[in-house]
């Protein structure tokens, strides 16, 4: 079976950009991408695991309406890096359509399909308030990542004709920079669960066939657990309208398949510089892993797929019976996958890592449960090289002090050109549009501060009045419908994450000043929309 890489980076270029010869140490270039890939040729490096081949058989046959499981969190670049693009552990959602040769979606648009449920934890090009401790962001995309579904796509505001994110919680915000965790969730686990719910029909106005899957987001974490959002069916479907012959091969139609739980590495900088001697060296930026008393670092556990009967079965007979939602998994419908690792070498441009590919051996644990690096050093936060020396065709760890100094100097907060430095990112402001705040609001603008710096403004709105909403032209009684059911599961659904527990270790703790309250007479049937983030000196 083909396998498929699980997170993209599209449109990615190298370039390399000198030090002003003006500067008196010796020249050094930077990098933008490349400090650690998996192959000479590569642009990026990957942390894979991939269910068993029985186990994507089973899959693709049984178990694709949903998908599981638990991603270790820390503060992998020692200090926040600029441009860096590093997602932890995540996997890539797709139709189980048939839909193949996806790559080269880019210039061959009679694969402009393309359909994926993404994100992760981790750091992004465009993420202007970086922290040491990654954010999680949900990618929902489509048309080969030319849109998204939330209310900014690449730090962009969306058209009023695209997006199709629809917020269920009523406790806890989604900013456009991503959510931040506390410090002491270093070493913890964010679980994700995505589902396809059989949620009501709705947009039936806009005449296009679409099917019953709204793909919901279920986290779980020490300080929140529950349903965040769902996708709108039609986000999905109103691809065909470009692409006729994928009409019902869409992901509101179809189950999922998602092959494993990958890491990219995707834009990982680097400098260089060449001695007096005519040594060449280079230097990444500081990275660290924390151990287990085994000296393992766990990137992903616990990793599962549910198929029909698990949730949308019993939701399906809850709702048409009025009952109480489902507190819990039909075990009978879920399928615990087998992790097998995927190992590749490491390299910078045409050079082998030996030092760095002695540590990046990626092992599969716990006879399948969980994977990532065995390491030597238990319970520690294990540092390594930043410096590297070229020798023949391979670069080997070098102390700081045998580097030029223009090496040492250099700083990956304030990069030379390209992505800005830190704290000009800083300055970026993400405001949602006029359209976007035209609509409805149950209350005036409430503000909240958050560990990296910035201040989040946000409002309540009326579910059904919330401004993803009004492109779907839902009738009245579709909005009466969701209405009285979202109440339901805001209040049935409060503290369910609709996945177990994990394994082994703990769960990490978001950020509180993510946790909202709603105003009173707002206590169900009303979400809170952010509309603004800035950063605050």
């Amino acid at each position: 079976m083909k396998r498929i890489l699980l997170v993209i980076v599209v449109g990615l270029v190298a370039s390399t950009v000198a030090i002003s010869e003006a500067a008196p140490l010796a020249p050094a270039s930077y990098h933008y991408f490349g400090g650690i890939t998996m192959r000479p040729d590569a642009g990026s490096y990957y942390v894979q695991a991939y269910a068993s081949q029985d186990d994507h058989i089973q899959m693709a046959a049984s178990y694709g309406s949903g998908f599981s499981w638990y991603s270790t969190m820390w503060p992998l670049l020692v200090k926040p890096v600029s441009g860096a693009a590093i997602g932890l552990s995540s996997s890539w959602i797709q139709p189980n359509a048939g839909i193949t040769n996806i790559e080269p979606c880019e210039t061959d648009h009679t694969n402009a399909i393309v359909q994926t449920i993404e994100g992760s934890l981790g750091w992004w090009g465009d993420t202007p308030y970086r922290t040491a401790m990654p954010k999680y962001e949900p990618g929902v995309t489509r048309n080969c990542y030319s849109s998204g579904a939330r209310e900014f796509w690449a730090g962009k505001t969306i058209k009023k004709t695209d997006g199709g994110w629809i917020t269920i919680s009523n406790r806890i915000l989604l900013p456009p920079d991503g959510m931040s965790f506390t410090k002491d969730s270093s070493g913890a686990q964010l679980g994700q669960a995505w589902f396809a719910l059989p949620l009501p029909t709705t947009g039936s106005a806009l005449g296009v066939p679409t099917g019953p899957n709204a793909w919901t987001l279920f986290l779980n974490a020490t300080n929140f657990q529950g349903p965040i959002a769902y996708v709108e069916p039609h986000f999905w479907s109103l691809s065909a309208l470009a692409y006729p012959q994928f009409a019902g091969r869409t992901l509101d139609a179809v189950g999922g398949l998602s092959y494993g739980i990958g890491s990219e590495w995707g834009m990982l900088p680097y400098f260089e510089s060449t001695a007096a001697n005519g040594e060449v060296y280079s230097r990444l930026p500081a990275m660290q892993f924390p151990t287990d008393e085994a000296g393992r670092t766990i990137f992903t556990r616990d990793y599962t797929g549910y198929g029909p009967g698990a949730v949308f079965g019993p939701m399906a007979g809850a709702i048409a019976a009025g009952t109480a939602l489902p507190a819990g998994v039909d075990q009978s419908g879920v399928k615990h996958f087998t992790l097998q690792a995927e190992v590749f070498g490491a390299f910078q441009q045409t050079h082998a890592l030996p030092d760095i590919d002695a540590l990046t051996n990626l092992q599969a644990f716990e006879g399948g449960a969980s994977a990532g690096f065995q390491l030597t050093q238990p319970n520690a936060m294990v540092r390594w090289p930043e410096y590297f020396k070229q020798v023949g065709d391979q670069r080997i760890a070098a102390t700081a002090a045998s580097a030029p100094a223009a090496l040492r100097a250099a700083s990956f907060a304030a990069p030379p050109d390209g992505f800005p430095s830190l704290a000009a990112a800083q300055a970026k402001v993400y405001q949602t549009p006029k359209w976007f705040n035209a609509g409805r609001a149950a209350s005036p603008v409430i503000t909240t501060r958050l560990n990296d710096g910035s201040k989040v403004s946000y409002r309540w709105y009326r579910f059904v009045d919330q401004p993803l909403l009004r492109r779907f032209r839902w009738t009245p009684a579709e909005q009466a419908t969701m209405q009285a059911l979202i109440v339901r599961m805001q209040r049935e659904w409060a503290n369910q994450p609709l996945m177990a527990p994990p394994t082994g270790g703990r769960l990490a703790t978001f950020d509180r000043g993510l946790l909202v309250t709603p105003p009173r007479g707002l206590a169900y049937g009303y979400v809170p929309i952010v509309v603004r983030q800035e950063h605050l000196p």
